[in-house]
């Protein structure tokens, strides 16, 4: 993990204070999509905490309405939201997916343009399924029983289309949150992404606190 996944480890940190996060973050919550995405990444933590399994916020639509900014948001909650940092785009293996699940565990899952990973499906029903179970298959190596990989957190997407299709069986339905963005999310991304990549992380530790003893 520290090897591996150092990059990931390190951009759970903190940077500028959580009173200045918060004045300049609340104006943004006026927006519904920033409400939600905002609230899948809180909830996060709070999976294991109830029980429940993990689940899928998608964000789709077109280019131009704040998706990824608004996802960077997100992610400033919990630490860096940079691109390569906390937020990644989708064009990995779903082994390393997985292995990124595990490594964050309770924390969120960001993951940028969904679409670029199409190709290796046939839709996305089986991604999906994967991700929400929070453990991964047995593997083997060298007659060995590798150990079992799991998690219990959200995984927070965003992409031009749909993840389900209308065949998509009820589990797979039941699993995820799908959002339409038909409108703009973020007017000033630039200034927004310049505020959150010098002030992030100290939400994330603040509510990790105050669920303490709960």
């Amino acid at each position: 993990c520290e090897t591996e996944y150092k990059t990931l480890v390190d951009s759970i940190a903190t940077s500028g204070t959580l009173e200045e996060w918060i004045d300049y973050i609340k104006p943004l919550r006026k927006n519904l999509y920033m409400r939600l995405i905002l609230a899948a990444s809180f909830a996060s933590v709070l999976i294991a905490k109830v029980g429940a399994l993990p689940f899928i916020l998608h964000l789709w639509g077109g280019t131009g309405s704040g998706k990824t900014v608004s996802m960077m948001v997100a992610a400033s909650i919990w630490g860096n939201p940079a691109m390569g940092k906390m937020v990644r785009t989708m064009n990995m293996t779903v082994n390393s997916m997985m292995s990124t699940a595990s490594v964050l565990h309770n924390l969120p899952f960001f993951g940028d343009e969904l679409q670029t990973i199409k190709s290796r499906f046939e839709n996305y029903d089986t991604l999906i399924m994967r991700v929400t179970e929070g453990v991964d298959r047995g593997r083997m190596s060298n007659t060995i029983l590798q150990k079992q990989r799991s998690w219990l957190n959200s995984f927070i997407f965003t992409g031009e289309e749909p993840c389900t299709k209308a065949q998509s069986g009820g589990g797979v339905k039941n699993r995820v949150i799908e959002i339409e963005c038909d409108q703009q999310i973020i007017k000033n991304g630039n200034a927004v992404v310049n505020f959150i990549t010098q002030h992030f992380g100290c939400a994330g530790r603040a509510f990790v606190e105050a669920l303490e003893g709960k």
